[in-house]
């Protein structure tokens, strides 16, 4: 999989996505289910890249991060929109369970740039 590997350090910055929602999957190297939907997340890199940007945190190695989010199942994958956390899914999972969530977060992106603002 292409996606950018994150640190405690990095986290944040790596959030600023303009125009793009942000994948974080967040796994253990010592758990084997990260590998189960390993191959799922590589299509949707590849059918998607271009309007998300999948990235992935070691937990063990970057404790600081998986404290703050609370993660205590791996995988678990946060779903980021302006860099605001706005969906997550945890434990093994189909790769179409991933794809409607993007395919939910992007109608709505697109829908509120549709819709007239309200001041």
């Amino acid at each position: 999989m292409a996606s950018k590997a994150l640190t405690d350090r990095n986290f944040d910055a790596e959030l600023v996505a303009p125009g793009r929602m942000v994948l974080v999957i967040f796994y253990d190297e010592n758990y084997s289910n990260r590998y189960l939907i390993e191959p799922g997340l590589a299509k949707l890199d590849e059918q998607y890249g271009q309007r998300v940007k999948f990235c992935r945190i070691n937990t063990r190695e970057n404790l600081k991060t998986a404290e703050r989010f609370r993660i205590f199942i791996s995988p678990t994958i946060l779903f980021f929109q302006d860099g605001k956390l706005v969906e997550s899914l945890a434990g093994t999972f189909p790769r179409v369970e991933v794809e409607n969530i993007i395919q939910q977060l992007i109608t709505e992106k697109e829908g509120d740039r549709l819709s007239p603002s309200r001041n």
